[in-house]
């Protein structure tokens, strides 16, 4: 059964760039700063979640001791 399944979904090739794109590195670094702020604003939500969370965890294990 693993073999069959292996044998169905061989490997990815490795993906390595072709040396010869500066442009589309560079391509990619400016949609990575455009893509940023968005991030981090769900991050900032993500980790404001986090910490209420945390303190009614804190609460709930105080209030069961």
């Amino acid at each position: 059964m693993l073999q069959y399944t292996a044998s169905r979904h061989p490997p990815p090739p490795p993906s390595s760039p072709p040396p010869h794109s500066p442009p589309h590195l560079t391509q990619n670094k400016d949609n990575e700063m455009k893509k940023r702020p968005h991030y981090s604003q769900l991050e900032k939500l993500f980790y404001k979640l986090m910490r209420k969370e945390m303190k009614m965890w804190k609460v709930m294990m105080s209030l069961s001791c």
